[in-house]
């Protein structure tokens, strides 16, 4: 936390990913503090410009907190309010990591592309849904910027969303 306060965030993603890994290793999945683990991880790589990484550790922290909420009955109030509220931080700031338009390929950093792309795009017809329109644009074209990164498993899904955000 202090490097990251003094701008030195490659030293502060060292200590945040080990906790991160540490977390893993001694709690149960969806453990809150897993959770603000990633998310510190993600924010240093943003800060040094990494944002595909930034993105892959926000997708985990994400993943983390579903879980956890999934797990509700085990959470007191304050616990379940504190989840709630990093896991709308986590999925914004997912959100709003850039894209270089590099293609990704397959491997790990597709898939959590595509499942991002996917969030993304279920998101924004949730806003236009909800006739947010303005906001499901944006984070439409997010997700369709999210799966053309991917590649060929992305670029079909991608089209399918360009037709929905010109209905919109």
């Amino acid at each position: 936390g202090k490097s990251l306060r003094r701008g030195d965030a490659q030293s502060a993603l060292a200590g945040f990913q080990q906790a991160a890994d540490a977390y893993h290793r001694y709690l149960k999945p969806g453990d809150l503090m897993i959770a603000k683990a990633l998310n510190n991880v993600a924010v240093c790589h943003e800060r040094i410009n990494q944002p595909a990484e930034a993105a892959a550790a926000y997708a985990k922290a994400q993943r983390e907190l579903e879980t956890g909420l999934a797990r509700s009955s085990s959470l007191n109030p304050f616990a379940r309010r504190q989840s709630e509220r990093l896991l709308k931080h986590v999925s914004r700031a997912l959100a709003a990591v850039p894209h270089s338009g590099a293609k990704v390929g397959g491997g790990v950093a597709g898939h959590i592309l595509l499942e991002r792309g996917r969030a993304l795009r279920d998101a924004g017809k949730d806003l236009a849904a909800k006739g947010d329109v303005g906001a499901a644009v944006m984070v439409l074209d997010n997700a369709r910027q999210a799966l053309e990164a991917v590649g060929p498993d992305g670029v079909a899904e991608a089209r399918a969303l360009a037709a929905d955000l010109d209905g919109l």
